[in-house]
């Protein structure tokens, strides 16, 4: 750097607030418009890179910022970035949404049923396929308690029909097979008929025990409601305060 540049900083730095620069060999009047012109030609300057400045371990000052650079950066990194809209998945608004399906969670929700209780997937088809077996198991358990009673009352016959032919050889009378019991039938309920839990008035459901610190609050009331009553209307409050 020249000897006209470091006295050019000089000067610009050490104006004091009068506008005046103080120096070793004196002082002397300076512009403010001057100094303004010449800092902005400096700048310039340095940013053009025709003049450098070094610290005084003689290293190059890279303090200068290229606001250019910054914006140009800035609006970069804006359109690189997505917009919201973007990240919004497309839909049709005509599509209709599909229904909410809910199930019973054993891991969320904990409930206490019976031994033979069946735990189903929350996957749908996995659920469907779940239920499907259960009801072919449903099936297959009420084939075989038929297959087992008809198995009963075949060894039932026969027993009765060997003790049938012993009796018959020693004169005795032959027992009588039994007619099939009837299943019961199930009474027909009316549910008209079936009396409605007996509601207690509105009086006895609102009413609470009174406290012990609350003995005596009802006169006091009263006397407020009396006071209220006998007040002139003109000077009582807007009748939304005791809304």
């Amino acid at each position: 750097m020249s000897m006209h540049q470091n006295d050019r900083f000089d000067r610009i730095g050490d104006i004091s607030t009068d506008g005046r620069v103080d120096k070793a060999m004196g002082s002397q009047s300076f512009n403010f418009s001057g100094i303004d012109e010449e800092k902005s030609e400096l700048y310039e300057k340095l940013s053009e890179g025709k003049v450098t400045l070094q610290t005084s371990d003689g290293l190059d000052v890279e303090f200068l910022v290229d606001f250019n650079a910054k914006v140009k950066e800035r609006q970069e990194s804006q359109q690189s970035q997505p917009t919201y809209h973007d990240e919004l998945p497309t839909t049709s608004t005509s599509s209709e949404p599909a229904p909410l399906v809910e199930h019973y969670v054993p891991e969320e929700e904990r409930r206490e049923y019976g031994v033979s209780h069946m735990k189903f997937s929350s996957e749908e088809e996995k659920r469907q396929a779940q239920i499907k077996s259960l009801y072919d198991m449903t099936a297959e358990t009420e084939k075989m308690r038929a297959k087992n009673k008809s198995a009963a009352d075949e060894k039932a016959r026969a027993k009765r029909e060997k003790l049938n032919a012993l009796r018959r050889r020693k004169g005795l009378p032959e027992i009588r097979t039994p007619s099939p019991e009837p299943e019961p039938e199930e009474p027909e309920v009316n549910l008209e008929e079936i009396p409605l839990p007996i509601e207690k008035p509105l009086r006895e459901r609102e009413r609470k025990p009174e406290r012990e610190w609350d003995r005596g609050k009802g006169r006091y009331n009263t006397w407020i409601q009396k006071q209220r009553d006998e007040r002139d209307e003109e000077f009582a409050p807007p009748s939304f305060y005791y809304q």
